[in-house]
């Protein structure tokens, strides 16, 4: 399987730091997006170090093996960076509810990937024309929608959309999600921060993801440029990961 892949992290319109770190390891297949918590004293250092590390345990790792296989090592690394971050916070009363997001996507080049993902940055799959959402954001309105408390519509608008029910650095033991998926031919993958997700609405996602399939760079150019367009509210991030027959 070759594997062609791109990253982008833009500030936004409204903003005055990206909080947004991406994490793009093409020679171990591995991508990662980390979202630092809006509006909260130290977002950027949390997904910073959350990344850093991540890039850091892989680095030393020796399996050299992509997914499945180094999921034990990227989980390992996750739990790591949650508490560094925890005692990062401990440190400083400023940084002392400093959180961030993470997903992340790991192939074994051939036929198998793995998602994981904290929070509500995003992971999706373009096949045959059409975009699957790989992922479950955790948020109080994801979770109010799916005991059907509230419709998908009232969601929008809802107070409580971006408050997250899990994050790094909001408790000692962290539960990621994690999702085994096969992999295809054509494939393209796409791992965003809510400042993509959450100014674009997912057929729009699909049309520029679609439209710019066989090039990851022009994907993430026009995904952010999008979502600027549409206010640019937060800051936002994307990676494309293509994946074709060798």
């Amino acid at each position: 399987m070759k594997i062609a892949s791109f990253a982008l992290s833009d500030i936004g319109k409204v903003r005055r730091e990206n909080q947004d770190t991406s994490g793009h390891f093409p020679r171990r297949n591995l991508f990662v997006v980390a979202d630092g918590m809006g509006g909260h004293k130290g977002g950027k250092q949390a997904s910073e170090l959350a990344i850093a590390t991540i890039e850091k345990r892989f680095a030393v790792s020796t399996d050299g093996d992509p997914a499945p296989a180094e999921l034990p090592t990227l989980l390992e690394a996750i739990g790591e960076a949650n508490l560094r971050i925890i005692e990062r916070g401990a440190e400083d009363e400023a940084l002392r509810r400093m959180g961030t997001t993470l997903v992340a996507l790991i192939l074994d080049g051939h036929a198998e990937g793995v998602v994981v993902h904290i929070g509500d940055s995003r992971v999706y799959r373009l096949r045959n024309q059409a975009l699957e959402l790989l992922t479950l954001d955790h948020t109080v309105v994801s979770d109010l929608v799916r005991s059907r408390e509230i419709s998908e519509a009232e969601a929008i608008t809802h107070p409580y959309r971006h408050v997250l029910t899990r994050a790094l650095g909001g408790a000692h033991e962290v539960l990621p999600d994690v999702r085994h998926i096969d992999v295809r031919s054509g494939d393209v993958y796409l791992l965003c921060s809510d400042g993509v997700s959450g100014m674009l609405a997912p057929q729009d996602i699909e049309a520029i993801v679609t439209t710019h399939r066989h090039d990851p760079e022009a994907v993430c150019r026009e995904l952010i440029a999008a979502a600027n367009r549409a206010g640019g509210r937060d800051n936002a991030t994307a990676i494309v990961v293509r994946c074709t027959a060798d």
